[in-house]
């Protein structure tokens, strides 16, 4: 009886382990650069961004190398920084890899969209030198995008698909196996 209660405390606290799940970063343009070092002059940056394949897009993250903790806008657009706004959210821009997410928002492959950042003066530049060349903009002069493509950004796509670890998932099986065992053995007890 006791090694039945231990089993099933087994089986019961592998599925608490695994409930922690994680987002999948499913796209990203330079996710393994660091940024260039430079300093935002202008209030409002954005990204043309094209996914090679359609999926849901949930939240995007940047770096932009050294922040002071404040809150930044996060726009996507379709077609253009002034087209259709897709989705929005803030987020507080902290060291590292930081952004926001939103409900789902369907890309398709092939389309081109803006991943638009705003309240950016004076926050690191999320740009590198080198890497893949992203077309990008700052700021606005009379409605119209002053555009440059010399650099890359700095953007991870999350899918906000979850998915367990894969250590999660052999210890989530080795408690439905031993409760599998507790119940076959209590089975054949009372055959």
């Amino acid at each position: 009886m006791k090694i039945k209660s231990v089993l099933l405390a087994t089986f019961v606290s592998s599925l608490a382990f695994c409930s922690s799940l994680r987002a999948v970063i499913i796209d990203n343009i330079n996710g393994a650069l660091a940024p260039s070092g430079y300093t935002w002059g202008a209030n409002e940056v954005g990204f043309q961004y094209t996914p090679g394949f359609s999926y849901s897009l949930d939240g995007v993250l940047t770096n932009f190398g050294y922040t002071d903790g404040r809150s930044v806008g996060l726009e996507i657009h379709a077609s253009s920084p002034t087209g259709t706004l897709l989705a929005s959210t803030s987020f507080v821009a902290g060291s590292g890899w930081t952004g926001g997410y939103f409900s789902s928002v369907s890309l398709s492959g092939g389309s081109t969209y803006y991943i638009d950042f705003t309240n950016v003066t004076g926050l690191g530049a999320n740009i590198v030198n080198g890497g893949t060349i992203t077309p990008y903009y700052w700021g606005v002069n009379n409605g119209y995008p002053n555009f440059y493509a010399g650099f890359g950004g700095l953007l991870k796509f999350d899918s906000g698909s979850s998915v367990p670890e894969a250590g999660e998932t052999l210890v989530l099986l080795a408690g439905a196996c031993a409760a599998l065992v507790c119940v076959g053995r209590k089975l054949r007890t009372k055959a």
